[in-house]
């Protein structure tokens, strides 16, 4: 149907049908994934909180790479747990404000370090 829709405007190649179609599908399936993670936050009271985590891991995400899994299930039932367990973990553990920064700033001196040592 939206093949059409855009067919109707425009002559599309079949190439381009299939990056359409591929598109369409990779963003309903993060609307649902969004979804499905923020209810699961709603539900637990840990709307805001959770919001500034996944803020700060989408600012991490594009450098850090990570694993990714190998069918959108896995990805939905992994981040469906991951995120509301870690947001809920990091505000229940109770940490001293000085040790967290310098242990933030211990680990990126040694990261400093390691990576000038590889070129």
């Amino acid at each position: 149907m939206l093949v059409d829709y855009f067919e109707h405007r425009r002559p599309l190649t079949q190439v381009d049908k299939i990056k359409l179609v591929y598109g369409f599908r990779v963003v309903t399936s993060e609307l649902k994934k969004f979804l499905v993670i923020y209810c699961i936050a709603i539900a637990f009271g840990l709307f805001w909180k959770m919001l500034l985590v996944q803020t700060g891991f989408l600012l991490v995400r594009q450098v850090a790479y990570g694993a990714h899994c190998s069918s959108f299930r896995t990805c939905l039932v992994v981040s469906s747990i991951s995120f509301p367990f870690i947001t809920w973990l990091s505000c229940s553990i109770t940490y001293h404000f000085t040790r967290c920064w310098g242990s933030i700033f211990a680990r990126s001196c040694h990261l400093v370090v390691y990576w000038s040592s590889e070129f």
